[in-house]
């Protein structure tokens, strides 16, 4: 019995002291962590800081849109502030490839811009505030959002530069059709072309202004109301501009239609985009729309609808057939780019011009007892084919859809037609 107590008691203190040692280790362990967390965090903050400046430096070497003497640099992005309208000329600044990894989230916290000489718009430009008996605020806002020109989600990676985005210097009075709906998807379409191309995207923002143009009837500031916007991008890893402009309003187009050439976003504002490429460069990236490099892999090979002025007499593009058609035309004659044809499993084949399901703009349709009457493969022979499709149009699943029977209802653009 002594022999098993003995044991017992050797076997607690060998027990216990390993314990003992264990929390110490744990403790160390613990202070070590700690020691390498305050660490990490000095050098993420250093490091941000330093990509700050590195922004700022990279948009002065490609060049301001414009020679205004007092530029405003924040954080993450550079404007210059029009007093005369109460909002940016523009905002330059750089997508970078950190949004992948960064997990900052909106503040939307809106503040006054201390570094605009004149004084920033304010709160009172977009909406009224009046003060509630038990306290706080009650808010009528004037049918306009303050829109983001540099997204904040475009600086997700860093605090600092994610808190000034929502200074006034870089809001406009957007309509929530526009701000909540495809300016948002441009926005998105950018920041898919960095994550695709793993690249930094240089992006400017900005309304276009001029003198006489209406007021926001009730801004303090009589803060301007643009009719559009525009923004154009440039990615240095394809050595490819493109621009783009929205009306204020709701827009129904692909973001990819909205889409024009950088130069003619130059000439509407007098500003001189990424003026410091080489010449030739310059040139050739801003005289005319290429969206292969701007579409993501799902969406190569689509294209902006023909140019109206091209089309063969009595026909229209896919953009104009949404004036042309209520629910149904007795015929029209539709131009476009097939960029798909694919047969079913019942064997009929259905093309698509200028657009890809599921942003299908237009359609037509051969049903599988009609392919005998083509001396052709549809779905190999027209694709990239830049086509006019002539029959009435009807409405399939809200998308403008024709059908065809034979040959005398789809002519092949660019081809001789058949005299007999």
């Amino acid at each position: 019995m002594k022999k098993c107590l003995s044991a017992a008691l050797l076997l607690f203190w060998i027990t216990g002291t390993i314990s003992g040692q264990s929390r110490i280790i744990i403790e160390k362990l613990e202070k070590e962590k700690q020691r390498l967390i305050r660490q990490e965090l000095t050098i993420d903050d250093s490091l941000q800081v330093l990509k700050l400046n590195d922004i700022r430096e990279r948009l002065h070497e490609m060049g301001w849109p414009s020679s205004d003497p007092d530029l405003i640099s924040h954080p993450g992005f550079v404007l210059a502030y029009d007093e005369e309208h109460e909002q940016a000329k523009w905002v330059a600044h750089i997508i970078l490839k950190d949004i992948q990894s960064g997990s900052e989230g909106r503040t939307n916290k809106f503040m006054v811009d201390p570094l605009i000489k004149t004084g920033s718009a304010v709160d009172e430009d977009y909406f009224t505030k009046t003060p509630k008996p038990e306290g706080g605020y009650s808010y009528k806002g004037y049918g306009f959002d303050r829109g983001h020109l540099a997204p904040s989600a475009d600086f997700k990676w860093s605090r600092s530069a994610l808190a000034a985005s929502y200074y006034y210097s870089n809001m406009s009075p957007q309509r929530p059709a526009l701000n909540r709906g495809k300016w948002a998807r441009l926005e998105g379409f950018l920041r898919d072309i960095v994550q695709q191309h793993n690249a930094d995207i240089f992006v400017v923002t900005g309304p276009f202004l001029y003198a006489g143009m209406p007021k926001v009837a009730q801004s303090v500031n009589q803060m301007s109301l643009p009719e559009r916007y525009w923004k154009v991008a440039y990615n240095p890893k394809t050595r490819s501009a493109i621009g783009f402009i929205m009306p204020n309003d709701q827009c129904s187009e692909p973001v990819e239609w909205y889409a024009v050439p950088v130069d003619s976003i130059e000439k509407a504002t007098g500003f001189d985009f990424f003026k410091n490429l080489p010449d030739t460069l310059e040139n050739r990236i801003e005289k005319r729309v290429i969206l292969a490099p701007w579409l993501p892999d799902t969406k190569m090979g689509e294209t902006l609808p023909l140019d109206k002025s091209e089309l063969p007499k009595k026909s229209i593009n896919t953009q104009m057939i949404k004036d042309y058609y209520l629910e149904e035309q007795p015929k029209l004659t539709v131009c476009g780019t097939v960029v798909s044809a694919h047969k079913s499993g019942k064997g009929h084949v259905f093309i698509n011009l200028d657009k890809k399901f599921p942003e299908t703009v237009f359609s037509a349709t051969v049903w599988a007892n009609d392919l005998k009457n083509f001396a052709y493969d549809l779905t190999t022979e027209l694709m990239l084919k830049q086509v006019c499709i002539t029959g009435p149009v009807t409405t399939f699943k809200g998308t403008p859809t024709t059908y065809i029977s034979g040959p005398e209802s789809l002519f092949i653009l660019g081809e001789p037609e058949d005299e007999n």
